[in-house]
């Protein structure tokens, strides 16, 4: 079920007035069996078949991690052992549907570079919606155990209910036992004013999802196709810088409106998730991006991989080695294709030179940001190409001419300058709230809900009318968030 969707509209209202009214007086654990079975509802939606497959991981996790809780402190190699178990199952899980055809085909191109002929045939895989998400959480919380960082679940209820919720299932933000599973124990309370907020914050992302995300996806998908199909020709010169430039939007506004409707809806339920971007694109070094963007991976690679590799303790050369490694899975968590190998590792050096580089020469403010952006929308190539010559054909068409041929890809003038209005209102939005962030204030609160009624309810009307107005609803493009392929 996709949260830009007819059938998401029907759903949130009537779960919300459910878990209000006729659950809010059967407890907690009553509560957490309706969440429980209207985000098994919401997953199932997509492809029943695979919601086997979320509750069997989740079950495993639960159960270990009550055998994990109830070992001595003296029982190493049993806690070792019960801690590999849920990684072999969840990691095994996660490696046949994602990787299986990937391990296949780099195998068989190896013989092939070797000269020798290797015909092995790809198995008809279909990745299930959010098993990286899923996955990332389940065991964040079978290792924050194993460290005894956290008490094992004792309600399955609730612990199914932590894996499988339904605002942040299938594309995050990854959450960690420690901040939301204690909240599925809370005796809630409806809050109008919190419930306001989630509204709000549900329909801002599906503005930006809807209106901005997806025009600009007709443009990047026009210029994309066309490389893929080797026609360099057709995108040589600004078309592929803008169609790139583009992209780089595209991805953080979808994915950041993805992150905003889940964290809306969960308020409306009377949950808090964890902030997933704090506006990327106003960093001014690589290291501050990692930061702000896909916050919850970026920890989650940090705590689990990077620092138990060692971290930045053990000198320059083991700092670069494990930053290598910690964006070499980052970019193998994104796909299962070398282009995403090599974005991660193109972003690794970034951190370990680029970022050096603009402190020695003391590049600070706009240029600093302007760098970082850029050297990311250039890495991005490989991140949306559907291939590794793909991503060559759009970096070796880049230039400054045809810049009269923009408006062959999709978006006619009208529509172009409509796209760029709205980025540039969007970038300014995000440079007042960065100000507005560092004297304490919140810029919804400031310019929505602090004021009357009449300027809250008009700016709600224009928020709804324009996602009507404006909002993409080609049929022959997709209109799905970006990180469900993840």
């Amino acid at each position: 079920m996709l949260f830009n969707s007819i059938d998401f509209a029907i759903f949130l209202p009537v779960v919300a007035i459910l878990y209000w009214t006729v659950f809010s007086k059967g407890g907690v654990k009553l509560r957490n069996a309706f969440l429980l079975v209207c985000s098994y509802f919401f997953y199932g939606m997509w492809d029943w078949r695979f919601l086997g497959l979320l509750i069997f991981s989740s079950t495993v996790d639960y159960v270990l991690g009550r055998l994990i809780g109830g070992t001595a402190d003296s029982e190493r190699t049993k806690r070792k052992f019960l801690l590999a178990l849920s990684l072999v199952v969840n990691l095994g899980i996660l490696g046949f549907f994602k990787y299986a055809n990937f391990f296949i085909d780099s195998v068989e191109g190896l013989f092939t570079f070797f000269g020798t002929e290797l015909s092995v045939s790809s198995m008809n895989i279909i990745l299930p919606v959010g098993i990286s998400f899923y996955t990332f959480q389940s065991l964040s919380y079978i290792i924050d155990v194993y460290k005894k960082e956290i008490e094992p679940a004792k309600d399955i209820v609730a612990f199914l209910t932590f894996i499988s919720f339904f605002p942040q299932l299938v594309a995050g933000p990854i959450e960690r036992a420690s901040h939301l599973l204690p909240q599925f124990n809370d005796i809630k309370k409806f809050d109008y004013g919190k419930a306001r907020e989630g509204i709000t914050e549900v329909f801002v992302g599906l503005f930006k999802k809807m209106v901005i995300a997806d025009r600009l996806a007709v443009y990047v998908d026009s210029v994309f196709q066309n490389a893929a199909e080797g026609a360099t020709a057709e995108i040589a010169g600004f078309p592929s810088v803008l169609g790139l430039i583009f992209f780089a939007f595209q991805l953080y506004i979808d994915f950041s409106a993805y992150s905003q409707i889940a964290i809306g809806t969960a308020k409306i339920l009377g949950f808090n998730l964890s902030t997933n971007f704090r506006r990327p694109y106003l960093s001014r070094s690589f290291n501050n991006f990692w930061e702000r963007w896909h916050i919850s991976l970026s920890q989650w690679m940090r705590d689990y991989i990077f620092i138990p590799l060692g971290g930045s303790r053990h000198g320059r050369s083991r700092t670069v080695r494990n930053l290598l490694v910690v964006f070499a899975v980052s970019g193998l968590w994104h796909g299962a294709s070398w282009n995403f190998v090599i974005w991660g590792i193109i972003n690794a050096l970034f951190v370990i030179a680029l970022d050096p580089l603009l402190s020695r020469l003391k590049v600070k403010g706009l240029p600093a940001s302007m760098i970082v952006f850029a050297m990311w929308t250039f890495s991005l190539a490989f991140f949306r190409a559907e291939g590794f010559d793909a991503a060559l054909s759009v970096i070796g068409s880049m230039g400054l001419g045809n810049i009269g041929r923009i408006a062959d890809f999709g978006l006619g003038w009208n529509e172009m300058v409509f796209s760029l209005l709205l980025l540039t209102v969007l970038m300014s939005f995000e440079y007042v709230a960065e100000g507005m962030e560092r004297k304490g204030n919140n810029i919804l609160n400031v310019l929505v809900f602090s004021r009357s009624c009449v300027l809250r309810w008009g700016f709600y009307f224009v928020l709804v009318f324009s996602i009507i107005l404006f909002g993409v609803y080609a049929t022959n493009n997709d209109n799905s968030f970006i990180y469900f392929q993840f």
